[in-house]
């Protein structure tokens, strides 16, 4: 029984991805849909216990541990140029996966097979790892061996993958440079129309960094109470006891 409330409460605290539209799959035909006034991706409103713990080990919850480089903040128009990048099926070799093809919103930015499928069906070498909150990863490493040094050293190793998206660094300047709406976009996020691959990975970089875990059902009862201990109103009998047993310290 404790088991079972232990994992319950683990899906409390995972299960916030927002179905916001600023999220939502995005396809080429879809760009015009796009609004005027970009999404607001640069101010997440985190809510206050993301920043002020209560009295805990750690000062805050986030304080010192994002991983934002100085030269790629999060900008409106560099995750709108993400966001479409992310879901563009142009990315791969035979045009029929984008990033989103193994990072899916539904399922917490991850896949559900256990070895991720590449443009050509194949099994990748390991399963997707979720993409929320890689912003708040203290180490600021990537991939499961942690093998890329950043976030933008990372985002287009799997386009060139030869098993996963297929493409050369070359191809991907091209593919991105044929599609005509592009051009407005990097314009909005770099001042300019110029099309690099240091700015896709930017572009990227920006739109997953935005991708953050803040209104789940445990951060609406955490912001009606003093501490995160506390019984939350918004939860049950049982969930709060597997929040207790969740959160007390090993002997």
């Amino acid at each position: 029984m404790i088991r079972v409330l232990a994992i319950a409460i683990v899906f409390l605290f995972c299960t916030s991805c927002s179905e916001d539209s600023k999220y939502a799959p995005i396809t080429p035909a879809a760009i015009i849909a796009l609004p005027e006034t970009p999404y607001n991706y640069s101010n997440l409103n985190l809510p206050s216990h993301f920043t002020t713990n209560d009295g805990g080990v750690l000062p805050s919850s986030i304080n010192g541990i994002d991983n934002t480089p100085e030269d790629n903040p999060i900008t409106d128009g560099g995750a709108t140029l993400g966001r479409v990048l992310f879901y563009d099926v142009n990315l791969s070799r035979n045009k029929t996966v984008a990033c989103a093809s193994c990072h899916r919103q539904n399922l917490a930015f991850t896949d559900s097979p256990v070895l991720s499928l590449g443009f050509n069906f194949a099994p990748t070498r390991r399963h997707s790892i979720t993409l929320v909150n890689q912003r708040y990863y203290v180490r600021g490493r990537f991939f499961w061996d942690e093998r890329a040094a950043t976030l933008e050293e990372q985002v287009l190793q799997p386009i060139v993958d030869h098993n996963e998206m297929g493409l050369t660094e070359t191809e991907i300047i091209q593919r991105v440079s044929e599609r005509p709406f592009y051009s407005n976009l990097f314009l909005g996020a770099f001042g300019s129309g110029n099309i690099t691959n240091e700015r896709i990975a930017k572009a990227l970089s920006q739109f997953i960094r935005s991708i953050v875990s803040s209104q789940s059902k445990y951060d609406e009862g955490r912001a009606q109470v003093a501490t995160r201990l506390t019984p939350f109103p918004n939860f049950t009998d049982a969930e709060n006891l597997g929040k207790e047993l969740f959160l007390k310290p090993v002997a």
